[in-house]
Parts: C-alpha cells; structure tokens; sequence
C-alpha cells in the first residue's frame, strides 16, 4: 500500500490528526529513556475510543503493526514503534463521571494522574494508590501496574480498578471487569497492551483524613532499617513509606591490595500519616521503638498538599541524556544480600545513580495475575535509576543488565517497564506456570501479533 492511501484511508476514518511528517514522527521515535529508537510509519490521534476502533481494525487487516502510547513513559522502547502505527492516546483526557457516594470515578485513558488528583480532592476523596510521577496517564498504569509508597498497604494501582473500556483487534469496544469478560479483564490489568487497547477506566476511591505529617528519617545500617520496615508493615502505623539508599564517596583507596573507588552507605526512610488534625498525632508513640539514628525533619502538610506538592518532581527532559531506570522485586529473605552485594559490584560501575529506592510490599495486597511477584509473603521494590549522558547509556545499560540477572538469581522478578529487556526464557522465568496461558491468550486476543511487540515479541509472528 503506498503512504499516499495509507494517509488517505486514515484520514477517512477519523477525524483526529494524522501524521506522517519526518518532524512529527521524529518526537515520537524516543521515550524517555532516550536510549531505544524506533519510528513508525504513520500516527494518529484519535479523540473517542470509536475512533481507536476504526483505525485499530484497519490496521490489523493491513497487518500493520500498532503501538499504543500516551505520555511515553517507558524506557527501553516500550511505547516505540518501527515502522508500523503509534495510537497516540493523549487526546483521550476527560475525567468523569465522579461517584462519591459508591466510590469511583471514570477517566479517559489519557488523562494523567495529576488531573485525577486536581479532580478528586476537592470532593475529599482520592485513588487508593497514586504513582510517585504524577504525569504518568492512567491508560499507563493500569496497563503496567502502578506502584505507589501505599502499595505495601493498599497495593498497585490495578488492584483498585473496577472496570475496563477495551478496544480488540477487531475493532470490537468491550467492558470488562471481574464479573464480565473477567479472562481479558485479568490479562489486560498489567499487560502492556498486548491483549487489547485500553481507552477508559472505572477506578475505586477512597475517603482521607485531611492532614498528613512525615517523618524523615536516616539509618545507618540497612538491616535496622528493613527489622522497621517489618515492624511498620505489620502494625500499619503509617499510610505511606519512602526509602532509599544514599552514598558517600570516599575517593579512590587501596583496599586489600586493589585500588579501588570507596563508598559508604546510609538508609534514608520518610513515613507518613493520615490524620484528622496535627493535634491528633503523638509523635512519642507513632516512633517508638524504631532503630533510626536520626530524626532529621517533620513536616506537616494538608492531604491535597501532600499529594500535588509532595509528587511535584517534573522530570526534565533532554534528547542527549539517557535514562536508564530499573526495578525488581526483591523477596525479603535474600533482599540484605542483594542491598550489599548492589552497593559492592553493581553501583561502582555506574557513571551516575541517580537513585536508589526501596519500597517494601506484601503479597497479601497483589493479587493481579499479570504482576508477577517473589513466592515470598514479603518482599521490596528495589529501583536503580541512572541519568548519564548518551555515549554512557550502552555500558550502564549492561550495569543494569547485571542488576537484574543478579536479582532474578536470588528469585526476584522484575518490573518490565523499565531499561532491560527480557528475552524468551526469563520471560517463561518471570510468568512461571502461568507463561503458557499467557501465550495461549496472547494468540486469542492477538492472533497476528501486531499488538505493542516491543513487551513479548516472542509471542508476534
């Protein structure tokens, strides 16, 4: 098909824009992780799900290859498409309808995080779980998974989702939810796009108490920081958790006859909660017995506050850095090992780390089939974020390949948004048992394979 009819067929199907400028394209060939590249033939902007419809069908019967994508915020070229169709979701925005009473509210699939908030707080409700980038767009996580610093109490944000708007290959919109179509609504929650196009959510909300008061805490020693996480976990004095690994560097020292770079380490920990007013909190009692070893700061802030000011972290965008951001889930029974063994061979050989995060969880919180987690009932959310210059993404890239070979060697899985790619057999390793089921609706809901091969391409034929 010539791009003369391509352009002309499309632009007959929607009335959104249609693109095929080397420019235009050129904005969209990269994510933000700035180190994949990948430009589509052709994208639109559809503004209705019937829209997402008709140029999804005609794409799959011209065996067009289609990836859907809204703010771009993967990191290895998830979001990216080669040669085929980008489905720009970002004209998909409107929130509502706002149900307070039955507590839920509906979102386009690009609406973003920060407008849910803008929209629910006012009205004193919220979302269960809010990611820590508010720019992210709810078609997004619900298509990923969502993590937040209540996940350890509340779960992902797709444990919270009560019903999907799913455009199918062939242009068929469906809703699906646990108690209709619950098969694609189960792999759909958490499957990067591979069963079906996500276009509106019905989301549960929550009621909060309208003052929040954060502890900010340092540990020196990283096994008093995870006994306290435990401790936290399990008596639920708090409603969100922060932590982190921060270095000092020492300079390069000889050490057991090798000269090598020396660090140190200390464990950062800010813990927050909820609270009907500042009197109402008795900071005596909300610490006590924890093994930190210093209080650095308190602040109080309102719940709205809170949650747009305290996630006001704009990520700045630059085509010349690349971002090489990675997480895995870590069970508990190996994750001191894994901090230290990080610390001694993987962080040295990194130009810049940005970031270390550790967000503990339970198993009890996720049940979405789609997430896979350690066989563990605890475990922590390790996240290893660098931002170096382009001529570095390559070699951190392999750092962060043996970050997470490291991780999987001690049974953690990984979170495949991020910079390191999976191949067939880590895959099968990831999903375990459930790898073959996977495959077999991949094929139902996909038979072609043309539905964002960027996550399982060994599945697209």
């Amino acid at each position: 098909m010539s791009q003369n009819s391509l352009l002309s067929d499309l632009r007959g199907l929607i009335k959104g824009e249609v693109i095929d400028s080397p420019s235009e394209l050129a904005e969209i060939s990269l994510d933000f992780g700035k180190i994949m590249q990948k430009t589509p033939r052709v994208a639109v902007r559809p503004r209705s799900a019937q829209e997402v419809a008709r140029v999804l069908k005609y794409a799959y019967e011209h065996d067009i290859p289609i990836t859907p994508r809204a703010g771009g915020n993967s990191f290895a070229g998830q979001s990216l498409n080669e040669g085929g169709m980008s489905i720009d979701l970002r004209q998909l925005r409107g929130i509502g309808p706002v149900n307070v009473e039955a507590g839920w509210f509906e979102a386009a699939a690009g609406a973003m995080w920060k407008e849910v908030a803008e929209a629910t707080l006012p009205l004193g409700v919220l979302p269960p779980v809010f990611p820590s980038y508010l720019r992210t767009t709810v078609g997004g996580t619900h298509s990923a998974a969502g993590f937040g610093s209540s996940t350890f109490s509340r779960g992902t944000q797709i444990e919270h989702c009560l019903e999907l708007e799913v455009v199918l290959y062939d242009g068929e919109i469906v809703r699906c939810s646990a108690d209709q179509n619950a098969e694609l609504f189960s792999h759909v929650l958490g499957g990067y796009g591979q069963f079906g196009i996500i276009t509106r959510v019905r989301h549960r909300l929550r009621r909060f108490l309208p003052h929040t008061r954060t502890y900010f805490l340092l540990y020196d020693e990283v096994g008093a920081l995870l006994e306290d996480q435990v401790r936290i976990m399990e008596e639920r004095r708090f409603d969100y958790i922060d932590s982190s690994i921060q270095s000092c560097y020492h300079g390069p020292r000889v050490v057991d006859g090798r000269q090598k770079s020396l660090f140190s380490f200390s464990y950062p920990m800010n813990v927050t909660l909820e609270a009907q007013s500042a009197d109402a909190i008795d900071d005596a009692r909300v610490l006590e017995g924890l093994k930190f070893r210093r209080w650095i700061h308190t602040e109080d802030l309102s719940m709205p506050d809170f949650t747009l000011i305290g996630r006001a972290d704009e990520r700045p965008f630059s085509p010349k850095v690349a971002h090489v951001f990675t997480d895995v889930l870590v069970p508990w029974s190996s994750l001191e090992r894994f901090i230290k063994a990080t610390e001694e061979h993987i962080y040295p050989n990194i130009v810049h780390v940005e970031h270390m995060v550790l967000w503990p969880m339970t198993r009890a919180v996720l049940t979405r089939p789609m997430l896979r987690v350690p066989n563990e009932l605890m475990f922590t959310g390790f996240g290893l974020y660098s931002r170096v210059p382009q001529a570095y993404g390559q070699v951190t890239l392999a750092a962060a390949q043996g970050f997470v070979d490291l991780a999987m060697r001690m049974g953690a899985t990984y979170y495949l948004t991020g910079s390191v790619r999976l191949d067939e057999p880590r895959l099968a390793q990831q999903f375990g048992d459930a790898w073959p089921a996977i495959q077999e609706a991949r094929r139902k809901y996909d038979p072609k394979g043309l539905l964002n091969r960027s996550f399982f391409p060994s599945l697209s034929t």
